[in-house]
């Protein structure tokens, strides 16, 4: 089923996210998702009422963001972050600071509740507040340590600004410390600035990165571009039930819109990610092997200053997949 949710429509008419198309989608196994983002529409607009309500609507509570070296690569690494993916600071508990209350109200599977926020200066204060709860902290980190098995590593780099803001970090460092030490897996506790720094010197050191959803957000952008750019960069988005997202981390490009030149792969490997999530592990693994084996061969899309467009690399992707599934058999 194919759902237009895009720019174009809130243009049109208003609309972003209707309930019925939220229920419509519950109702799958697995969704990929394009991108949004236009320039047409105040920044916010699109990415509230869009993904980030589905994230939230659907309980999607973490965003995992894997990056590696291909071919092309000049240093070996094989990066996750887990992205903790519907509190702190963009849970949308924001505004302009009046003296009458304003309340804001959240729903999810963890937790449910109305919070009100005034104050009287002197002043025009504007606020964003963070908050993380207890048991999706907990839901959080138990997913973790699943990854942390799957990737076979006994300690897990966990990121925040514990040192400068207290209050959510204090919860996450306890539950992280708490939750992985039950599972036999280490924590190793970092600064976000240092880890950014880690990443850009040493990449190689790091495998398993769990950071709350601001610092996931950065950092796993920092990790595309060590892998090439965002354009190469697949995501999914997991919760405790069977249906998940998966998307690209790019936005909408729309500078390039039309042109024929954005680099498709990592919706390519985000379809990858999906079929796993399915149980076509097989069909998973083939996807991403072609994708290394085209790149192999010298293809280069604009994005890395190479001359190979949108349709010439997927079809030399798909050319290599359908030669993977003779050899394979599948």
């Amino acid at each position: 089923m194919e759902f237009d949710i895009s720019a174009e429509r809130y243009l049109d008419s208003g609309r972003l996210l209707s309930e019925e198309e939220i229920n419509q989608i519950r109702s799958m196994d697995s969704v990929l998702f394009g991108a949004v983002g236009d320039p047409r529409v105040r920044p916010g607009i699109l990415e509230r009422g869009i993904i980030i309500k589905l994230r939230t609507e659907l309980d999607l509570f973490m965003n995992l963001r894997p990056s590696w070296s291909l071919p092309f690569s000049s240093t070996k690494f094989n990066i996750a972050v887990a992205r903790e993916n519907t509190e702190e600071f963009y849970i949308g508990f924001g505004g302009k600071l009046e003296k009458s209350p304003t309340t804001f109200s959240y729903s999810s599977q963890a937790w449910k509740g109305n919070v009100k926020i005034s104050g009287d200066t002197d002043d025009d204060v504007y606020f964003n507040v963070g908050m993380m709860s207890r048991r999706n902290t907990e839901r959080y980190f138990e997913m973790v340590c699943d990854l942390a098995d799957e990737r076979k590593v006994k300690e897990v780099t966990v990121v925040d600004k514990a040192n400068a803001v207290p209050g959510i970090y204090d919860i996450w460092r306890e539950t992280g410390k708490r939750v992985l030490g039950k599972h036999g897996i280490g924590p190793s506790f970092m600064y976000g600035d240092a880890v950014a720094y880690g990443l850009v010197m040493k990449p190689d050191r790091f495998n398993l990165i769990a950071a709350s959803n601001l610092y996931g957000d950065i950092l796993s952008d920092l990790c595309s571009g060590l892998m090439g750019g965002l354009g190469f960069t697949p995501s999914g988005n997991y919760g405790s039930g069977r249906i998940a997202l998966f998307e690209p981390v790019h936005g909408s490009a729309p500078d390039i819109a039309g042109k024929g030149v954005a680099n498709p792969i990592g919706t390519i490997l985000s379809s990858s990610m999906m079929l796993k999530h399915l149980g076509m592990k097989k069909e998973s693994r083939i996807i991403r092997e072609a994708v290394d084996l085209t790149i192999s061969q010298g293809i280069r899309t604009f994005d890395i200053g190479g001359s190979d467009g949108t349709s010439k690399v997927t079809q030399a992707i798909m050319k290599n997949i359908e030669r993977k599934i003779i050899a394979n058999d599948v």
